[in-house]
């Protein structure tokens, strides 16, 4: 992942860019998260697309999560439970990847 972060913040200083949003999508997400870690300056923000969550949370958090998806995945996904979307909050205004 590390190799990969620099090979974008060097394609990002080749072309004079400053800050970037950076979109990761599946392995791309881990690669974005390494590249806001290694250059925080340079992220003016990131999008994650089908991104694992393990990452994100703990394992039972994401079991309870993930449990209704795997059972009823359209049932779940209209009536996701408000703690997700708290706990998503949070972790990303912790983490200083959303602006409060």
């Amino acid at each position: 992942m590390e190799y990969l972060a620099r090979s974008i913040e060097a394609v990002l200083s080749d072309a004079k860019v400053k800050r970037a949003v950076l979109i990761g999508h599946s392995m791309g997400t881990p690669v974005i998260r390494q590249f806001y870690r290694v250059f925080p300056e340079k992220t003016a923000g990131l999008v994650i697309v089908d991104g694992a969550l393990r990452i994100l949370f703990p394992e039972e958090q994401t079991d309870q999560f993930m449990t209704p998806l795997r059972t009823n995945y359209q049932a779940a996904a209209t009536e996701r439970p408000k703690e997700f979307d708290q706990a998503v909050q949070e972790y990303l205004t912790n983490n200083k990847l959303l602006k409060k």
